[in-house]
């Protein structure tokens, strides 16, 4: 999940074979004032990010502009900033923590829904506390954006929220489900499995019709899933207390057999 959720929210984001990663254009970061933007870039683009840290004098530098510019930062600026310092597994200053964060409450309406998932990420490397007022903010904008969120969104969002510590409220729940719901029939069994893994960690199930989509598109690829995945889904039954019925324990069943 750390590897995964930063790299989310940073505009053009790609990974190469070896794993590492790069960005499509250099000006997504190099337009960030004072040239931190650049500077984070540059560390970004190296192979092995979290095998080449930055000097401490570097560092200084870094978090001395940023603070300085931080109040007119844009949304993707600040987002993108803080992302960057998770995916280098690099701790910035409390003094600019608090900037940056502060900053991003202010534009958090502006993020999309890639970046908002990319900042929840964040923070749980960040150290945000729980209750904060950037996870609250990026908790409430992720009910906005979740219309625009991929399966891979959803369990990332349900899982960095569990990682801070905190239980997403109805609305959040209501509008990642409305999302399953519509994007159900095209789910693979990659992310099936990854759906029913993320709520999972709810306290209750799915509501009903959600929990229909998924059986049904459950049954129709179930002997697609590999051993992980078929445990996975099958956990996440036992978590409700439910027993899958009708043409998804068939299907389960055939593919167990299998």
């Amino acid at each position: 999940l750390h590897d995964a959720l930063p790299i989310s929210g940073v505009s053009g984001a790609r990974r190469t074979p070896s794993g590492a990663l790069l960005l499509s254009s250099r000006q997504d970061l190099t337009q960030v004032q004072g040239g931190v933007g650049g500077a984070l870039l540059e560390l970004l683009e190296k192979k092995e990010p979290a095998a080449s840290q930055p000097a401490d004098s570097l560092l200084s530098v870094l978090d001395a502009r940023a603070k300085e510019v931080a109040p007119d930062m844009s949304a993707h600026t600040v987002a993108n900033i803080l992302i960057a310092y998770a995916r280098l597994r690099l701790q910035p200053s409390n003094e600019l923590l608090e900037a940056l964060s502060t900053r991003a409450v202010g534009v958090v309406d502006e993020m999309s829904a890639s970046e908002t998932i990319g900042l929840l990420g964040a923070c749980t490397r960040l150290g945000a506390a729980p209750g904060s007022q950037l996870v609250d903010a990026l908790t409430h904008h992720a009910e906005k954006v979740a219309s625009a969120f991929d399966e891979g969104d959803i369990a990332h969002a349900l899982e960095a929220i569990a990682m801070l510590g905190r239980q997403p409220g109805e609305t959040l729940v209501k509008a990642l489900g409305s999302r399953v719901q519509t994007i159900a029939p095209k789910l693979d069994a990659t992310g099936l499995a990854a759906t029913f893994s993320a709520f999972a960690k709810l306290p209750q199930p799915p509501a009903g019709p959600i929990m229909s989509s998924l059986a049904v598109r459950t049954s129709q690829v179930a002997q697609d899933m590999n051993a992980d995945q078929l445990v996975t889904t099958m956990d996440a039954f036992t978590t409700w207390q439910m027993k899958p019925t009708g043409p998804l324990v068939n299907a389960l069943q055939e593919k167990i057999a299998y």
